[in-house]
């Protein structure tokens, strides 16, 4: 099988345990194994559906999924932009 470039906001599947949705998280361990954690859809809207971490060997890409046109920091500024 060909490897793939999935990368963070693409949407994949797992082939195996048939789940579907958005690449928001990759884990990679120190024996080398990477797991993607998968959001899959709201269910009607309202209940967000519980995430799923699958291996990278049984995902594959489906689509672009979402990009962020820029990324935020976690305390919500930019703090090389506050020095002087």
């Amino acid at each position: 099988m060909l490897k793939q470039n999935i990368r963070l906001g693409d949407e994949i599947e797992d082939i195996v345990a048939k789940v579907r949705g958005i690449a928001h998280g990759r884990v990679e361990y120190l024996d080398g194994a990477v797991f993607w954690i998968i959001q899959p859809a709201s269910v009607e809207y309202a209940i967000l559906a519980k995430e799923v971490h699958s291996q990278d060997g049984y995902c594959i890409k489906i689509g672009e999924g979402i990009r962020l046109e820029k990324k935020r920091s976690i305390l919500g500024f930019n703090a090389d932009e506050l020095q002087e």
